[in-house]
């Protein structure tokens, strides 16, 4: 999908884009400031959705912006076998909800490789919110990060990463953590 300097926008509260199994999404924008957003002001107003119980699901960011009001800017809530990779672009939220971040992964096997582009929250909460048994976060390349960070499993840092511009802020609970 190229954005070509246009908006993809709604206020669906259940999201603006649902990918469901089996899928791949590839977003690049050939133009300026495309981007996929959710400007309502519920909770569950995200920009890309994984479908619940969803299995095989890829999203590759390129370029663009994926953008929410209140909501996450990609959530996942799927099964298994889904991953989100992120080479440029931007992803962006103003979530105030402490249980959720810009990108959130519950319960299933979420995957996000954040190789480049930036994540960002304009608010004081979490920038990645990783809860599910068997999600990991990846990092490498130039990826920027502004805030917080949550993840109950695991984190790989591979490669070399690109000295950001503040320190990088990782909460980790390990899932033999007990207490």
């Amino acid at each position: 999908l190229c954005l070509n300097g246009y908006s993809l926008t709604s206020a669906y509260e259940y999201g603006t884009v649902i990918i469901n199994d089996n899928a791949t999404l590839n977003v690049t924008d050939c133009g300026n400031d495309g981007k996929i957003a959710n400007t309502g002001s519920y909770r569950t107003g995200n920009a890309i959705v994984t479908s619940s119980d969803g299995v095989n699901i890829t999203l590759n960011l390129y370029s663009g912006t994926l953008e929410a009001n209140t909501g996450c800017a990609y959530y996942n809530d799927a099964d298994e076998n889904c991953v989100f990779n992120q080479y440029g672009g931007k992803v962006t939220t103003s979530t105030t909800d402490p249980q959720t971040g810009t990108v959130t992964m519950l319960d299933g096997c979420g995957k996000y490789n954040l190789y480049g582009g930036s994540v960002e929250n304009t608010n004081a909460y979490w920038t990645v919110y990783a809860t599910g048994e068997n999600t990991q976060l990846s990092m490498s390349g130039t990826a920027q990060i502004n805030k917080p960070v949550w993840v109950k499993n695991r984190i790989v840092i591979t490669g070399v990463l690109t000295p950001p511009a503040s320190a990088y802020v990782i909460c980790y609970m390990s899932r033999n953590q007990t207490g």
